[in-house]
C-alpha cells in the first residue's frame, strides 16, 4: 500500500475499501464534534422550572423557595379555605403519594414484655 495521492493505489478499491486519502486518519476521531446532546423532553424542561427559587413572604418574613414547594403550599392553603377543586386535588395527590408517604415512615419496634425469644439471645 502507498500512501501517495499521486498514484493508482496497490490494492483493489471498492467496498470496505475506500481510497488512503479518504480514510481516517489514526489518532483522528471520525466524529470530532461528538453526539450531540439532543433536544430535552418536556418532564425535564417541568422539572427545571419547578426547582428554581421564588421569594415568599409568609408570617412578614420573606424568605426563598422552590416553584414546586410554592405551588404546594398554595394548593393546601386553598384546600384549607374551602376551595372544593383544590379539596380533591388534594385527596388524590395524597391517595397517589401515599406508598411513598408510608415507606418514610419510621417502621415501629414492638416489644413483647421485654422478653427476647431464644433465637434472638443467640444472635
Amino acid at each position: 500500500m502507498t500512501d501517495t495521492k499521486s498514484g493508482p493505489p496497490s490494492y483493489k478499491v471498492g467496498y470496505s475499501q475506500p481510497p488512503v486519502e479518504h480514510r481516517f486518519r489514526k489518532g483522528v476521531s471520525g466524529n470530532p464534534k461528538g453526539r450531540g446532546k439532543g433536544t430535552k423532553n418536556y418532564a425535564t424542561i417541568f422539572l427545571t422550572a419547578m426547582t428554581k427559587s421564588v421569594t415568599i413572604t409568609e408570617n412578614g418574613t420573606r424568605k426563598k423557595i422552590s416553584k414546586l414547594a410554592a405551588a404546594a403550599t398554595q394548593l393546601a392553603n386553598d384546600a384549607a379555605r374551602g376551595d372544593k377543586k383544590s379539596i380533591q386535588l388534594m385527596i388524590a395527590l395524597l391517595q397517589a403519594f401515599e406508598p411513598t408517604i408510608e415507606a418514610q415512615r419510621p417502621k415501629e419496634v414492638i416489644i413483647y414484655s421485654g422478653v427476647l425469644a431464644e433465637l434472638d439471645r443467640k444472635a
